[in-house]
C-alpha cells in the first residue's frame, strides 16, 4: 500500500513540474473559434432598457406591508356558508 502512495506522489510531483514549465507558453494561445464566439457574444450583448414600472398599477400585487392582517397556508378547502372558497 505504501509503495502505491510513493509512486502516486512521485508521478504527480512530476506532473506539477511539467505543468509549471509549460503553462507560461500556453498563456496567450486561445483557439480562433473561441475568440470568434466571444466577439459575437459581446456584439449581441445590449444593455437592458430602463423601465420605471413593469406592470401597470392595477395589475400589481400589494406587498406584505400593504396587506392588513396576516395570512397562513391552509391545505384543506375552506368552506364558508356551504360554499368552497379558494
Amino acid at each position: 500500500m505504501f509503495d502505491r502512495v510513493r509512486r502516486w506522489r512521485r508521478t504527480h510531483a512530476d506532473d506539477r513540474h511539467v505543468h509549471r514549465l509549460f503553462w507560461p507558453e500556453l498563456d496567450g494561445m486561445v483557439p480562433e473559434n473561441v475568440l470568434r464566439m466571444q466577439a459575437e457574444w459581446h456584439a449581441a450583448a445590449q444593455p437592458a432598457a430602463d423601465v420605471d414600472d413593469f406592470l401597470p398599477p392595477e395589475l400589481r400585487v400589494p406587498g406584505h406591508d400593504q396587506i392588513a392582517g396576516q395570512m397562513m397556508p391552509w391545505p384543506q378547502p375552506i368552506v364558508l356558508d356551504g360554499d368552497v372558497v379558494a
